[in-house]
Formats: structure tokens, C-alpha cells, sequence
């Protein structure tokens, strides 16, 4: 059996989690749309399409000038509906995203072709930023597709946009992982009666904990082939090139950090989602360094939106990812 592979972003340079619109200013070609905040998590671009020409909404937030140099990742969850929150994967309002450097811009979501992306369930585009630029907007976009639709609302939805330093794989998990993702129940006791009253009340956070050797140094993946210690960055690496002072050094900064930054995006073998360091313990015993972590599945609003559209399995978990 192939062993876990945990990794991290950190290091925000910008993250939006979708809760509040004040920072985006609105511009309109055509296409009717509004920005709104449903469930203090997500954003909607609902437009009407009405107009076989080419119709589109943007929204940018104008955000502190960022060095791709420094923050050279990116990630952004969304989806694509009908008026009634139905999931559609073509014909409507698709996604554009971009950065717009100080010179120039990347198309994010549309890539090079520039042509609107759906996706009838959540989703997630992430990548690498162009290197040596200067970061000075971002812009969000719905956009028909193609452009004959001349009918019907549609909505393009967003869960979080974040940019950041990058991501980090941790080295192993020597001593065991374990993920945790309970349903929860009230259990009432009734009195003479035989069994208590067992009433669902939906789900609690996934966690994650696990246990690993700060002493084991190389990655799993590419233990062959790399060399130096991948508990400093950057990874897989001589020793040489490390930035980093002491072992695990970027988890001691997302706990540092996490009164700025929320959470980060976790992938866990086959699982993504959002979460939040809740401990981070190191021991030293007759097994040598070992740090302790354990993450908690993070959401601001529940898994239900105004439609009554609950996420699934795959989508909460990024299973298809």
C-alpha cells in the first residue's frame, strides 16, 4: 500500500472567502449580472443573458501590488448553475478569471483560449502564477458561452479565491494518519422509556491527525532522487538552497499566522478541503522528533445553499479532484 500524501498552501498573499463584496467594483458589457453573498460563504454572479452578442459581467478587487516571486500559487473553487441553482456544464454564464499584473495579465480560469469554464459541480483550478510579475488586481468574470445564448438566468458561483507563497508536502507520516469525518446525533433519554430518542443532527468537521518523523528527511515520492532535508524549504533541494532555520518551520507559521489567514487548502491523498491547524505538538522520545498535527475541516457557512442544494460527498471532499 502507497503511503499518504499530505500536503499544504501557505503563506497567503490574498485570500477571499467569498463573504463579503465591499472590495469588488462592478463593470458590465451587455450582461445584466449582481455580485451577492449567500450562506456568508460563497459569491453569486447572477446574470440575464438576453442578446446573441457577447455578454459579460466582471468584478475586480484591486489588492495590494504582490510579487509572483513570492507568491506564486493559486487556487479557486466554484461552480456553475441555472437560475435555480442546477448544476449546468455548458451552454450559460461560464467563468473567467485573471490576474492583472502591472504589465500584462494570466487568464486562470479560461486559460490561454480565454474561453468561459463551467463545471455543474464544485470544482477547483489551481496553478502557477507567471514568474516575475507584479500582481495588481484580480478579476472575476461570468461570461456567456456561447455566445448565441440569448435567454435564461444563470449563476456563476465562487467559494474562495486564494493566492499564496505555495504548497508544501509533508515528508511522511511514519507514525500513522487518521481521518475522522462523524455524522452527529442528539441521544435523549426519555424517562421509561426502553432506548433513548436518537435525533440526526447532520455532520461534525472532518479532522485529520497524524504523526510524523522530523528525523526521516526526504520525501516519500522522490526518495531516490532528492537530497537534503524536505522539512525546509524550498523542497527537494540541496542543503544549501534552504531558507528555512528548523525542521517543519512552515507549520509553525501557519499557526503563527492563522490570525490572518483562516485556513488553508489540505490535500490528503485522495481528499481536499479547506481546514484549519487545530494542534501542532512536538515530542522527543526514544523513537527521536516527532511532531504531532492534527487539522479540522473549515467551512463559514454550512454545506446547504438558498436553493437547498446541499454539496455531496465528492464535492464537500474534493474526491474527484
Amino acid at each position: 500500500m502507497t503511503k499518504p500524501t499530505v500536503k499544504t498552501t501557505y503563506g497567503h498573499g490574498f485570500f477571499d472567502d467569498c463573504n463579503d463584496a465591499t472590495n469588488w467594483s462592478e463593470g458590465e458589457s451587455g450582461l445584466t449580472c449582481a455580485m451577492t453573498v449567500d450562506a456568508d460563504d460563497y459569491f453569486l454572479l447572477t446574470g440575464t443573458c438576453d442578446s446573441v452578442n457577447d455578454e459579460y459581467a466582471y468584478y475586480i478587487n484591486d489588492i495590494t501590488n504582490s510579487s509572483t516571486d513570492v507568491y506564486t500559487k493559486y487556487w479557486i473553487r466554484w461552480r456553475t448553475t441555472d437560475s435555480s441553482g442546477v448544476g449546468i456544464s455548458s451552454n450559460g454564464l461560464g467563468l473567467l478569471a485573471y490576474f492583472t499584473f502591472t504589465s500584462g495579465n494570466q487568464c486562470i480560469v479560461g486559460g490561454a483560449t480565454e474561453i468561459p469554464q463551467f463545471s455543474s459541480d464544485w470544482t477547483v483550478t489551481s496553478g502557477t502564477i507567471t514568474p516575475g510579475k507584479i500582481i495588481d488586481s484580480i478579476r472575476i468574470e461570468a461570461n456567456d458561452y456561447p455566445n448565441s445564448i440569448a435567454s435564461g438566468t444563470y449563476i456563476v458561483w465562487i467559494d474562495y479565491i486564494l493566492l499564496c507563497q505555495g504548497e508544501f508536502t509533508l515528508p511522511n507520516t511514519m507514525h500513522g494518519l487518521d481521518f475522522n469525518a462523524p455524522p452527529k446525533y442528539a441521544n435523549i433519554p426519555i424517562p421509561s422509556r426502553i432506548t433513548d430518542i436518537t435525533q440526526t443532527l447532520g455532520t461534525e468537521p472532518a479532522t485529520v491527525t497524524a504523526s510524523y518523523s522530523v528525523d526521516r528527511k526526504k520525501l516519500a515520492t522522490t526518495a531516490k532522487s532528492c537530497t537534503g532535508n524536505d522539512w525546509l524549504r524550498p523542497q527537494a533541494v540541496d542543503a544549501d538552497s534552504k531558507s528555512d532555520y528548523i525542521p517543519a518551520q512552515v507549520l509553525y507559521e501557519i499557526s503563527h499566522n492563522s490570525h490572518k489567514e483562516p485556513c488553508q487548502w489540505l490535500t490528503v491523498e485522495d481528499k481536499q478541503f479547506k481546514a484549519t491547524l487545530e494542534e501542532i505538538t512536538e515530542r522527543h522520545n526514544r523513537e527521536g522528533h516527532v511532531l504531532d498535527l492534527e487539522w479540522r475541516e473549515y467551512s463559514r457557512g454550512g454545506k446547504k445553499d438558498k436553493f437547498g442544494y446541499a454539496e455531496t460527498v465528492v464535492e464537500r471532499f474534493g474526491l474527484n479532484l
